[in-house]
């Protein structure tokens, strides 16, 4: 599975309009658009259910990036030239059977070579299976559902054919986005529980408790990244705060709904480059600290900030 002849098997059919075609899948996959999608969701849509479901796509970053760093698994455009991207490889890969893993000698030649990043598992893949089984999930369109079966093996091969990763680090992403989304849905029968409200305050207490162990053992371990633990943290404490203070209701005509979205978008855009602002002026942008504490304040000032910002213009009409 970390051989290179899938990969060049796809690459026989390349042709401009299939490359233009894998690079626009590939480009789908990328922060900015979720970022919009799950705005889009929770302002246009429904708060709650998109809090579970930007939960999904934060609990798959923080699984994704963690066996990225843990295992150092090569990219294939790192080990040899490929059709579409042609680097100098760091290392002579080796594997030469389908269940054959890269060697120590490559993971560590790769580990060696500076400001790269690492294949196992796509990320890319990990994300749109998180976001798409979420959606279908937590608003129950079945059409999600569908393309659950269909997008993120689209995006797999998108990634193969670019060069950007090998089979496993497709059908691992697959599974790490499957176990980011149930255990997303898990937490939110856990703090939903109708039959049970009286012990929300408890299990949220609880959640509230173990988000903060997470970010001070991020602090010390390098395969958690401090980001994606630190918008976790402040997605923990948006939904708190919803919570005790009460989410608002999400009705409303199209131009409220439309003015909340663009709203919660000029907000995140600029509360998010004054953070990068911030970490760059500061000299702080490679200490684990002070970026996990910007990326929780980015999230709580952008999310509260627009839900503050909507209920203060009344884009929030009653049922």
């Amino acid at each position: 599975m970390f051989e290179t002849g899938p990969i060049q098997w796809l690459q026989g059919f390349a042709s401009p309009t299939v490359t233009w075609l894998m690079t626009g899948v590939t480009q789908l996959g990328y922060t900015p658009v979720y970022a919009a999608l799950v705005l889009f969701l929770a302002f246009a849509v429904r708060l709650r259910p998109a809090l579970f479901v930007l939960l999904g796509l934060l609990l798959n970053g923080v699984m994704t990036e963690g066996l990225k760093t843990s295992v150092a698994f090569p990219r294939p455009d790192h080990v040899v030239q490929l059709q579409t991207r042609s680097p100098a490889p760091p290392a002579t890969f080796d594997a030469h059977g389908f269940w054959s893993l890269p060697s120590a000698e490559t993971r560590a030649a790769v580990r060696a070579t500076a400001g790269i990043s690492y294949g196992f598992p796509s990320g890319h893949v990990s994300a749109a299976m998180a976001f798409c089984l979420g959606v279908a999930l937590f608003f129950r369109w079945r059409l999600f559902l569908a393309l659950a079966l269909v997008w993120p093996l689209l995006m797999g091969l998108s990634r193969m054919y670019l060069g950007r990763h090998f089979l496993a680090d497709v059908l691992g992403g697959l599974a790490v986005g499957v176990v980011a989304a149930a255990l997303a849905a898990r937490l939110f029968r856990w703090l939903e529980d109708p039959r049970e409200p009286a012990r929300q305050p408890r299990r949220l207490a609880l959640l509230c408790g173990a988000t903060v162990a997470l970010a001070v053992v991020s602090l010390f371990t390098p395969s958690l990244d401090p980001e994606n633990v630190g918008r976790l943290a402040g997605l923990i404490c948006i939904y708190a705060g919803l919570t005790v203070k009460g989410f608002p209701v999400d009705a409303g005509g199209p131009w409220q709904r439309a003015g909340r979205f663009v709203a919660a978008v000029l907000i995140y855009l600029a509360i998010s480059r004054l953070g990068e602002w911030g970490l760059e002026l500061s000299g702080w942008e490679d200490q684990r600290l002070p970026v996990l504490i910007a990326a929780a304040l980015i999230f709580i000032g952008s999310l509260l900030g627009a839900v503050a910002l909507a209920r203060r213009l009344r884009w929030y009409r009653a049922a």
